[in-house]
């Protein structure tokens, strides 16, 4: 992306914002029964609750909280940040992907990410341990393959965190300018960003769930309003369901528009991670997983139409690539005010950082269990007293996101260049990791013994696989116009991640021969 787009960032339109087992029956619980496990054959197998491979792990305490359906929902639709995507990507998918056929396009990710989701949410209820892509691909596809992901996915969250400081740097730095205040350095605005955050994910996940509500009850309204709005005025041409026919969606770069799409997503899968502090965590992941994408989907799509309805069909694709930053805040003064845009403009910064809070408080959890496994340093495994947080994993995710963030301000790298360029390089690794769940999915449900249920996860996870593997491939093909930049920074980012897969996949191998007491943890599983 970085290569056709990131120069829109910095450029403010008016008062418009410019950014943007084998035969064995298994039964599904909602909570594991004390002292049970299950094996990756999909066999039970008694556990002592004292041992490391049972719920506590290496160190005593668990993570507790009573998160429901809801707040799943909530901490997941706000990591993907509704208000910033649509102001700032929506318009993005229109110009370099497929055009009028973008509502289209989301559909069509909905209806792939929901199979997903039917199949994730059935690994919620069989596999009975937090860490969602960590401990559901090592069930499925062995401790290897599952340590190896674990590595992958934690850098990609952390690469796309980077690039969301330099986001949040560069909207933050727009707005204070605009508004009469001191032009400084976006990094300035991310060390502003970064202790709010890491304040937040330091406190028990309620207090985050709370804020991440509110945050998202005030952005999404927003997005309803413009869309309410522009389809009662009709647009300059009124409401045309063109959008939606085959011709439009396989317009343009239609494989590049489904790679965009899939970003907008990022975060649904963020629920199982909260397993130990959700109260009845089988069926509420479950639930919440499936109605978070279909929530996204439905939101992007309508929103996407509003924009092209806004602007007009036959003039949205040059209108968008002529003020690729400003067409939300285009039509959205034309139709309501500008002061509707001022109103915007300072939600979409809280926005930014709701979608920070997220992303922080998945990563710190993916250390906290890597940590319980033995894999990662113990203390990093600590639960704090009176927060029941990951606080030290957060810490260190936090201390993790200062150095990155520092490297890159010394380097003297624009702010425009952090987001996309990292936002970009998260992508495919991204949905490598989507398509590795889904096919462990796939074939963790192949062992157990068949019935209308296990059919119905089996079948939704073979035709999430086969998608996803395809975006996959599209994301690699398209690597110059999703990262920019140079040949050899693209191919060493590549370099880098495949690194860091093969890394984990050979550890957990070496563990298996050289200390199989912590190789019997990966996964929260037994060997």
């Amino acid at each position: 992306m970085a290569g056709q787009f990131s120069a829109h960032l910095s450029q403010p339109s008016g008062r418009r914002h410019s950014l943007q087992a084998a035969g064995t029956a298994l039964r599904p619980q909602d909570s594991p029964s004390k002292g049970t496990s299950m094996a990756t054959t999909g066999e039970p197998i008694a556990v002592d609750p004292g041992s490391p491979s049972s719920a506590d792990g290496a160190t005593g305490k668990q993570l507790r909280g009573k998160l429901g359906t809801r707040d799943l929902i909530f901490s997941a639709i706000a990591l993907a940040a509704p208000l910033s995507a649509t102001t700032g990507y929506v318009s993005i998918n229109i110009a370099y992907g497929n055009g009028l056929g973008t509502p289209t396009t989301f559909l069509v990710i909905t209806v792939a990410l929901a199979l997903f989701a039917v199949a994730f949410g059935g690994m919620a209820q069989y596999v009975e341990r937090p860490g969602s892509f960590y401990a559901y691909i090592c069930a499925g596809l062995g401790k290897p393959i599952g340590l190896g992901a674990s590595f992958l996915t934690l850098l990609a969250y952390a690469v796309l965190s980077l690039g969301f400081y330099g986001y949040a740097g560069v909207a933050t730095a727009a707005f204070v300018v605009r508004e009469g205040g001191p032009d400084v350095q976006w990094w300035v605005w991310s060390l502003l960003f970064w202790a709010i955050v890491g304040t937040l994910g330091y406190l028990r996940i309620d207090i985050s769930a709370k804020v991440l509500g509110v945050a998202l009850f005030v952005e999404v309204l927003v997005v309803l309003i413009f869309d309410a709005v522009v389809f009662a005025k009709g647009g300059p041409e009124g409401v045309s369901a063109t959008v939606f026919t085959p011709d439009e969606f396989f317009s343009g770069q239609v494989g590049l528009a489904l790679v965009l799409a899939i970003l907008f997503f990022v975060g649904f899968e963020s629920t199982a991670i909260y397993r130990d502090e959700t109260s009845q965590p089988g069926k509420t992941i479950s639930r919440a997983s499936i109605i978070s994408v279909v929530l996204i989907g439905v939101f992007y799509t309508i929103t996407s139409w509003a924009v092209i309805t806004g602007l007009g069909t036959s003039q949205a694709v040059k209108a968008v690539n002529d003020d690729l930053a400003g067409s939300f805040f285009t039509v959205s003064e034309r139709y309501i005010s500008a002061g509707f845009n001022d109103v915007t403009s300072v939600l979409l910064l809280t926005s930014i950082a709701a979608s920070h809070l997220g992303l922080q408080n998945m990563m710190s959890r993916y250390v906290f269990n890597l940590a319980k496994d033995g894999i990662l340093p113990k203390p990093l495994a600590a639960v704090h007293g009176r927060h029941d947080s990951p606080h030290i994993a957060s810490l260190t995710t936090s201390g993790a996101m200062l150095l990155g963030a520092g490297v890159m301000a010394a380097l003297g790298m624009k702010g425009e260049e952090v987001y996309s360029w990292f936002a970009g390089a998260s992508s495919a690794p991204i949905a490598f990791a989507l398509s590795l769940t889904s096919l462990a999915a796939l074939v963790y449900f192949a062992r157990v013994q068949s019935s209308a249920a296990i059919w119905r996860y089996r079948i939704s996870a073979a035709l999430a696989t086969a998608f996803l593997l395809l975006c996959v491939t599209i994301a690699l093909l398209n690597l110059p116009s999703l990262m920019g930049g140079s040949a050899a920074f693209r191919n060493g980012t590549l370099l880098v991640f495949s690194a860091v897969f093969i890394v984990g996949v050979a550890f957990a191998v070496a563990l298996r021969g050289r200390r199989p007491e912590i190789y019997a943890r990966i996964g929260r599983e037994e060997a």
